[in-house]
């Protein structure tokens, strides 16, 4: 729209990204909306929110298991203790 020299605030463009976001984004949508002064908000804000939030729904996740107490040593002995 700005290309066809076409006046857009950010407000407007921030508020039409936001429209157009799937589904799956409704909850960022709506953080954003509750938390931020959209009036104020820029559009590469915006982009920055939401590519953090892609990011963290699409990182590997650890295939080793994560513990919160790890043993060392042979825990076969522990077992025959008791």
């Amino acid at each position: 729209m700005r290309t066809y020299c076409e006046s857009l605030s950010d407000e407007i463009v921030v508020s039409k990204v936001l429209w157009s976001l799937p589904s799956n984004f409704d909850h960022v949508v709506a953080a954003i909306e509750l938390s931020k002064d959209l009036y104020k908000y820029s559009f590469d804000e915006l982009v920055g929110s939401l590519l953090a939030h892609e990011v963290r729904i699409n990182r590997p996740f650890d295939k080793a298991e994560e513990k919160a107490f790890q043993m060392k040593g042979d825990t076969n002995k522990i077992k025959q203790e008791y």
